[in-house]
């Protein structure tokens, strides 16, 4: 019986390939968006935060990126003016908009997205596009609304718990000044 490589592996390994098609697919769009300081990604969430003002939450959900993530993403988008946040009506909540400034970036960035999606259109075809969309979009929507298993939810639940000190409280929010306090422990 042959010994199973860790090449043989990943060419089997469904998110290997499509994290190198991802890969390669933004590349060609950041290149197009690079001359006016924007990559894809912050490309797309100006697209998506564009037509209103929506919450980081939504936004995550649209994106399907995680709050921190989106949060991070964000931070250069605000520093550079392209949008601005503020506290929702629950402070829990952030809500984000574009800016005038933002509004003209996107504007001068839509032709050069517009020649990327053209390239990437030219490179693989409309017919084969359409097909990979749907079975994309499929997979994302599949692997969404899975339930997690049993073991997985509760090592979620484990973490969650591990967060707090034993008198059940959570150390950041502590109001002795200048203790630290390591998760779990007091």
């Amino acid at each position: 019986m042959a010994k199973t490589t860790g090449g043989d592996l990943l060419t089997r390994c469904a998110c290997f390939d499509l994290r190198k098609a991802t890969r390669a697919v933004s590349r060609l769009y950041d290149d197009c968006l690079r001359p006016l300081g924007l990559n894809i990604t912050q490309y797309s969430l100006l697209r998506v935060i564009e037509p209103e003002q929506i919450s980081v939450s939504a936004l995550s959900r649209a994106m399907v990126m995680d709050r921190t993530s989106i949060t991070r993403a964000l931070v250069p988008l605000e520093r550079d003016g392209l949008i601005r946040s503020r506290a929702g009506s629950d402070k829990r909540t952030r809500i984000v908009s574009l800016t005038k400034r933002g509004a003209k970036l996107l504007a001068k960035a839509r032709p050069r997205w517009d020649e990327a999606q053209k390239t990437f259109l030219n490179l693989i075809g409309d017919e084969r596009w359409t097909v990979m969309r749907g079975l994309l979009r499929d997979a994302t929507r599949l692997v969404r609304q899975r339930r997690p298993a049993d073991g997985e939810a509760a090592r979620r639940r484990a973490k969650r718990e591990k967060r707090y000190t034993p008198d059940g409280t959570h150390p950041l929010h502590r109001r002795e000044r200048g203790a630290r306090y390591a998760y779990g422990s007091n």
